[in-house]
């Protein structure tokens, strides 16, 4: 397993994912007792958020899977209250015509972190509801993202913005339309104090080769969809308050500080704003 190495270990992560999305693996025990042998002090769970009409068992839990996860979070507070803190809640996207099942997910838990996947739920040719993963695929699906992100900040009820650079892993360009999204985006984080977090999964996508330059066509970098070096160069020059987010879909990922060293090398040199606390106590 690898060690911290330098790395000043960031004492939290807010961003734990459970057996139920039916992507990720391991008991809420063991993601638990992973993060204590890791040495944080606190774990938030933090699964993807149910739709009612969304029955996808390898994206997310089902809706009605909602009650036991709550159950199983409140007992495992209780549970380890002596070792380690817990919080849990769900990764939200925030959709117009879902405002008011979002309002009422929030009251149900101690927190949401904002990871916008798509752009709306719809249904496919088949009948059947489905919503467009990965959705983000041209200039203007990445300002419709910057806007629905504006959007769930002024709502209030979000603790982080995860991965705020993934529209990038629909494009091969970072066109000026992405250096605007960008912009928005940290503005948004700037002045409400919502700290945007350096996702440390995106490295599972593996590399893509990336034009840098819409300007210059030989500009081209080979690099990850996100952690994003030129959206981060954006955060840190608004002094966007940040935080790493494991995204752990497993319970080792939360000692796998080797994603910590390979954002670290694709950051090195940018003055970010590293929180020292968790932003949900």
């Amino acid at each position: 397993m690898p060690v911290k190495g330098e790395f000043t270990m960031q004492k939290f992560n807010l961003h734990t994912h459970t057996f139920r999305c039916g992507h990720a693996s391991g008991t809420d025990d063991q993601m638990v007792l992973s993060a204590i042998e890791a040495g944080f002090e606190l774990l938030g769970f933090s699964d993807h958020m149910p739709y009612p009409e969304l029955h996808l068992p390898t994206c997310r839990m089902f809706y009605d899977q909602r009650q036991e996860y709550v159950d199983s979070m409140k007992k495992l507070k209780v549970k380890y209250q002596d070792r380690i803190q817990l919080r849990f809640g769900y990764e939200a996207e925030y959709l117009e015509d879902h405002q008011e099942l979002l309002e009422q997910l929030h009251g149900e838990v101690d927190y949401l972190i904002l990871g916008q996947h798509f752009k709306a739920i719809e249904t496919n040719p088949a009948y059947e509801l489905v919503y467009d993963y990965d959705a983000y695929n041209n200039d203007e699906d990445v300002l419709f993202y910057a806007g629905q992100i504006e959007k769930a900040a002024a709502t209030g009820w979000f603790s982080m913005i995860a991965h705020p650079d993934y529209f990038m892993l629909g494009r091969r360009t970072f066109t000026p339309a992405c250096a605007e999204a960008a912009q928005r985006i940290c503005a948004v984080s700037a002045k409400t104090g919502i700290p945007l977090e350096i996702n440390l999964n995106g490295v599972h996508y593996g590399k893509h080769e990336y034009r840098i330059s819409t300007t210059d066509p030989a500009s081209t970098e080979t690099t990850y969809a996100y952690p994003f070096r030129k959206f981060w160069e954006i955060a840190a020059a608004m002094r966007c308050p940040v935080c790493y987010g494991w995204d752990a879909h497993a319970p080792l990922v939360l000692q796998d500080f080797s994603r910590v060293a390979v954002a670290e090398k694709l950051l090195e040199g940018l003055p970010l704003n590293f929180i020292d606390r968790s932003p949900v106590e």
